[in-house]
């Protein structure tokens, strides 16, 4: 199971969806983050 994952993550496919979850994560940081050095969550 493991090398089926790490063959998957090496290949062009599983690049581009670690690709895409990476900005992905990086989207929702730049929405929720306020840019006074506080997430929204943390304000309440």
């Amino acid at each position: 199971m493991a090398d089926k994952l790490k063959k998957f993550r090496e290949s062009v496919a599983g690049k581009l969806i670690t690709a895409v979850i990476y900005l992905i994560m990086l989207a929702l940081v730049m929405i929720f983050f306020t840019g006074e050095g506080l997430f929204i969550y943390e304000a309440f």
